[in-house]
């Protein structure tokens, strides 16, 4: 009995619907707003709370003089540039010091820079107050495969 009661658990986690790779799981990632590219730990838990977590693998950060960056290191996802669309998004709104952001992830890579994200947006996203508003600004743009590519040809 007991190991038809742990099958019926296992079956069912297996039907969930997949996670948006854009949807980030908590609803308190504003509570990170202000953090410092410089402190390690408040980044990181701020990364733990992004899409694609559970695929991230190191980060490297460069404080030692301006303009400030951090190397993100993830394990092979299925929508990378989306991803990183999604992430960078968060990161220039929680971390107000960061000027450019790298994603690697297996053998791709993408460079967002604060400027050419908010130029792509139209406007400053990183003054919402409101999570709900970015997440919905974040789906809404990279809904279009097409602008989600012209965001990466443009420097």
């Amino acid at each position: 009995m007991r190991y038809l009661f742990v099958m019926v658990l296992l079956l069912s986690g297996c039907t969930s619907p997949p996670a948006t790779p854009t949807q980030a799981p908590t609803n308190e990632l504003l509570l990170y707003r202000n953090t410092l590219i410089g402190d390690n730990s408040q980044v990181l838990a701020i990364i733990y709370d992004l899409p694609e977590a559970r695929n991230f693998l190191q980060l490297e950060l460069y404080t030692t003089e301006p303009p400030y960056s951090a190397h993100l290191l993830y394990d092979e996802v299925t929508h990378p540039k989306i991803v990183s669309i999604a992430n960078a998004t968060w990161l220039f709104t929680l971390i107000p010091n960061v000027d450019s952001l790298q994603f690697t992830f297996d053998t791709q890579s993408y460079t967002l820079t604060r400027e050419q994200l908010m130029s792509w947006y139209g406007k400053d996203v990183t003054a919402s107050t409101n999570e709900a508003d970015i997440q919905l600004l974040i789906d809404a743009y990279t809904a279009d495969p097409n602008e989600v590519d012209a965001l990466f040809e443009t420097k």
